[in-house]
């Protein structure tokens, strides 16, 4: 499976905010759209990072209410992880592991397509294991109903 077809199945609505905006709008946008990351983009919307819950509590956590204004450049991460439509799951899951990030945004062709998250990854193998189980599972039921056959 590839993360195109994760994104057929989950959609391709990203949520961006301006690197102009601080900590304290990330949150709210967070909340609001009942999500865990945002893209950081400059005013053309191209991509410039990627400021996620964990950023956002790690920098509160140290640096306490005055990091509600810090800007979301000091906090996000640059450059931005990245796959393409055509990445396959595995690969992707791969990559998070490796660079210790859990989103990652979809470009092609320098377009967003959009953002999948660990979650999204994990659902689409649990997906591919339960198809794959259900065809084993006729493959023997087909096995055993010609071996009773030959009898």
């Amino acid at each position: 499976m590839q993360i195109r077809d994760v994104l057929t199945h989950k959609g391709n609505r990203v949520v961006a905010i301006w690197t102009t905006r601080v900590v304290r709008d990330a949150l709210r946008l967070l909340e609001e759209n009942g999500i865990a990351s945002l893209v950081v983009t400059n005013y053309e919307g191209r991509p410039l990072g990627l400021v996620s819950d964990r950023e956002l509590i790690g920098t509160l956590a140290r640096h306490g209410e005055r990091a509600f204004d810090f800007g979301v450049v000091d906090v996000m991460i640059s450059p931005p992880p990245t796959c393409g439509p055509e990445t396959s799951v595995q690969q992707a899951l791969r990559k998070m592991t490796e660079q210790r990030v859990r989103h990652l945004i979809v470009q092609e062709s320098g377009e967003t397509r959009g953002i999948v998250s660990i979650g999204d990854l994990v659902k689409a193998r649990l997906e591919d294991a339960e198809t794959e189980s259900r065809v084993l599972r006729d493959m023997a039921r087909g096995q055993i109903f010609l071996s009773g056959e030959q009898r």
